[in-house]
């Protein structure tokens, strides 16, 4: 596990995993609820848990929508690993 934390309503937890995923988990229940493969280096809810980014090993970070799991955004350029990424303070970015 890289990371973990928890959606700011509380209901979900996001996690990172070296194997590469990032999986997001009802707190309730402990069911998966989503999963992004490839794409597990770091993990992060946006402030209002609407979206979520997450880093890579394949050199890119990519946003998500938080409820549906689909790609709204993909940074690219880096030549290396993504070791993190995060949201502004406000989210707008």
């Amino acid at each position: 596990m890289n990371s973990a934390q928890f959606s700011p309503d509380g209901n979900r937890i996001l996690t990172a995993s070296y194997d590469g995923t990032a999986k997001v988990w009802d707190v309730n229940t402990d069911a998966e609820m989503l999963s992004f493969m490839g794409r597990g280096k770091s993990a992060q809810f946006s402030p209002d848990g609407k979206r979520i980014v997450t880093s890579s090993f394949v050199n890119t970070a990519k946003v998500w929508d938080s409820k549906t799991g689909k790609e709204l955004l993909i940074h690219k350029g880096h030549t290396r690993v993504v070791l993190s990424a995060q949201f502004s303070p406000d989210g707008n970015r």
